[in-house]
């Protein structure tokens, strides 16, 4: 708690508020006011939300979890130039039209 949270708090419990932090954090301890909060951490999920393009190219078989393809080449959103993104996207929606993976997406 900052200086001023354990200021008001104590004042709010009929304690003195003036002091030093340390005072302060000594005296909530002493009256039981609690130093720190816990707040639970939601994990978000996914559920309701868009799939990204690695996702569906993992769910249709095209590449494996780590993100590789069959040959072992790594496949990147982004390549590591515009020319290669294009060429693997092109591959890609080749492939998913070849296959008539595309019309069922």
């Amino acid at each position: 708690m900052t200086k001023v949270q354990l200021k008001t708090a104590l004042e709010s419990k009929g304690f003195n508020g003036e002091g030093k932090v340390d005072e302060l954090r000594g005296r909530a301890t002493e009256t039981g006011i609690p130093l720190t909060e816990t707040i639970k951490k939601v994990k978000e999920g996914y559920v309701g939300k868009p799939k990204g393009g690695a996702q569906i190219l993992f769910e249709r078989g095209f590449i494996n979890k780590d993100g590789k393809m069959s040959d072992g080449r790594k496949l990147t959103m982004n390549g590591t130039s515009s020319r290669d993104h294009i060429t693997m996207l092109c591959f890609f929606i080749y492939q998913m039209d070849a296959t008539g993976l595309l019309q069922r997406i």
